[in-house]
């Protein structure tokens, strides 16, 4: 349990501090602003350094990690043509890894962003077709990290990335209903039993 605030620090009832209090909870959605989230803050910080350093990768690295986190009506409505910030992630990612092919950070980076979201958030209206948009995502984050895995045998995060990889291509391919190995089987639930 955390000690007490100091009694000049607590807020009374209908103070000011407790209407500005980062601790009520979420903002209303009238009062939040795309702008305001902190990847999008972050984002446009990297692309300004990005702007003036084009040759500091690391800065290239950095603005990519913040377009993953950015929240997707940030580049505008979803849509033909429109990139989200996992499209920029990865395509700032893709020139990394082609330019630099001696630093696998930016190789294991490109996988993490292909790889970002948990298949099985997937539920729900939807879902399975969301999960199937992003199945080359994770058969390009598989082959990718298997690259990483061979060439780096002894840093076990590598290794250890490639099997979550493997794992939630399954676990995709199991929830929309296509077979690991091309969608030549129905996907078996728990408790099916081979015939034969």
């Amino acid at each position: 349990m955390p000690p007490p605030l100091p009694k000049d620090r607590r807020s009374k009832p209908g103070d000011e501090r407790e209407k500005d209090s980062p601790r009520r909870g979420p903002p209303r959605k009238q009062d939040f602003r795309l702008d305001d989230h902190p990847a999008v803050k972050s984002s446009k910080i990297m692309e300004q350094l990005v702007s003036e350093y084009p040759a500091v990768p690391e800065y290239r690295q950095l603005l990519a990690m913040c377009y993953r986190d950015v929240p997707p009506d940030r580049f505008g409505p979803p849509g033909e043509g429109t990139k989200t910030g996992f499209d920029r992630a990865a395509e700032i990612l893709r020139k990394l890894s082609t330019e630099y092919p001696n630093m696998p950070d930016y190789r294991f980076d490109l996988c993490e962003t292909l790889a970002r979201l948990s298949p099985l958030s997937f539920s729900g209206f939807g879902g399975a077709m969301e999960a199937k948009r992003r199945e080359p995502d994770w058969k390009k984050a598989v082959n990718v990290s298997k690259g990483l895995a061979e060439d780096y045998p002894r840093i076990p995060t590598y290794v250890a990335a490639r099997a979550r990889y493997l794992s939630q291509l399954a676990a995709m391919q199991a929830q929309v209903g296509s077979d690991v190995r091309g969608g030549k089987e129905p996907a078996r639930r728990r408790g099916d039993r081979p015939e034969g």
